[in-house]
């Protein structure tokens, strides 16, 4: 196999390995991680169903400190799938359509509804945590900044000039 490893890490003594697939049978479309955690966040997608114009799948958790999936959600709906948000505690948001949220939280190991919505339909891009734990998202349908504050809370902050893939 070939070294997939960095020439600065090598050089550290580190060494990259390739993983296995997370998710049999999905693609991975969006990652994101809560580095302090050790905890990579993915969704997964069913290309047949995608294929079928269903968007579902589930979203899970990788952990790299121990190396293994510490949580797999059901195939649940999704839309976008484009971005995975993380707060500054480490739980992961992920669109489910009509400007709504699901939220794992790594605490509880559990998948809930954010009782906040989004100024547009889906997420497509986010900031990582600012210092004082704000996240800036932007969303499609419409496009549209907007803030998530450190205790959930969602203040909408206007429209892009054009589309915005990355932030």
């Amino acid at each position: 196999t070939a070294d997939l490893t960095p020439a600065s890490a090598r050089q550290a003594g580190e060494r990259a390995a390739a993983l296995d697939v997370p998710v049999e049978e999905h693609g991975i479309p969006s990652l994101a991680s809560a580095p302090a955690l050790g905890l990579v966040y993915g969704e997964a997608i069913d290309p047949v169903a995608e294929a079928e114009d269903l968007d579902a799948g589930p979203l899970f958790v990788y952990d790299v400190v121990n190396e293994e999936m510490v949580f797999e959600g059901p195939a649940s709906p999704h839309s976008g799938f484009r971005n995975v948000m993380v707060d500054a505690g480490g739980r992961a948001y992920y669109s489910i359509g009509g400007g709504e949220l699901s939220v794992y939280d790594p605490a509880t190991n559990e998948i809930t509804t954010h009782p906040h919505r989004m100024p547009g339909d889906w997420l497509r891009a986010s900031t990582i945590p600012a210092a004082d734990g704000r996240v800036f998202p932007v969303t499609r349908d419409p496009d549209a900044f907007f803030v998530l504050q450190p205790d959930g809370s969602i203040e909408g902050l206007g429209n892009p000039a054009e589309y915005t893939a990355t932030m």
